[in-house]
């Protein structure tokens, strides 16, 4: 599951609740409700071990949202700075001296938050209400996607002139030519990892499958590396899907 499938006390919490389960967002980490767990000789309900594992393994739940990135959280790393120094009780005088500012700028800092706190709000029951309508013509853009930018704006009928200028064949799956736009080439790469079924290759495997859908493949694998589509092992000889 995606962390954008999750509601806001999911994320937050670290957790989430199933009819027979807490599972942590993070981690494989599951408990059961009608266990009770042992830990250093103390003994936990299925919610109170699920609270422990985060403190432990992850350290906190806000931990974990600042560590994403900054496409994710939305937020630069002199933001997370101050808001790791604000989460550990350090005072205004504190950070202004760590981060080499002026208290008062610290004071505006921390009152911009608690406004955009606010503006969130009424962003998200926009965007709930906007959710209500007919879906849009964009097409999402992959979580593991790499720099996004205006790049990956692109629409269903951008996706149909691709499939109509660019491939010989959607099934089998054939390309022409890789285009030089990148906006087409990204819904290219995008097409092709639809049709590749496995979550693991491995690098001559890959190749194999990519030869029969275009006769540079090597191209074609890097520009799935380059992308975001697959990510691959220390060795360079394990290639994993990621979308």
């Amino acid at each position: 599951m995606e962390m954008t499938d999750l509601t806001i006390d999911e994320i937050a919490n670290g957790y989430i609740e199933t009819e027979f389960t807490y599972e942590c967002i993070y981690c494989d980490f599951k408990t059961y409700k009608e266990e009770v767990y042992n830990y250093n000789n103390k003994f936990y309900t299925a919610l109170g071990m699920i609270k422990l594992h985060i403190a432990i393994e992850h350290e906190s739940s806000l931990n974990m949202l600042l560590s994403l990135s900054k496409k994710e959280n939305g937020l630069s790393e002199h933001q997370v700075n101050l808001i790791n120094m604000i989460n550990k009780g350090y005072s205004d005088k504190q950070i202004a001296s760590d981060l080499n500012l002026k208290e008062s700028t610290i004071r505006y800092q921390r009152f911009t938050m608690r406004e955009k706190e606010k503006q969130s709000k009424i962003y998200l029951a926009i965007m709930k209400n906007l959710k209500q309508k007919p879906d849009d013509s964009f097409l999402s853009i992959h979580n593991t996607a790499k720099q996004v930018d205006e790049r990956y704006i692109a629409t269903i009928e951008d996706e149909e002139k691709v499939k109509q200028d660019f491939f010989e064949s959607l099934n089998p799956i054939k390309l022409k030519i890789i285009p030089r736009k990148e906006k087409y080439k990204i819904i290219v790469l995008r097409l092709i990892c639809q049709q590749l079924t496995k979550s693991k290759y491995s690098e001559t495997e890959l190749n194999d499958v990519l030869k029969n859908i275009y006769e540079d493949y090597a191209s074609l694998r890097r520009s799935l590396i380059e992308y975001g589509f697959f990510t691959r092992d220390a060795f360079g000889k394990i290639y994993n899907k990621c979308v």
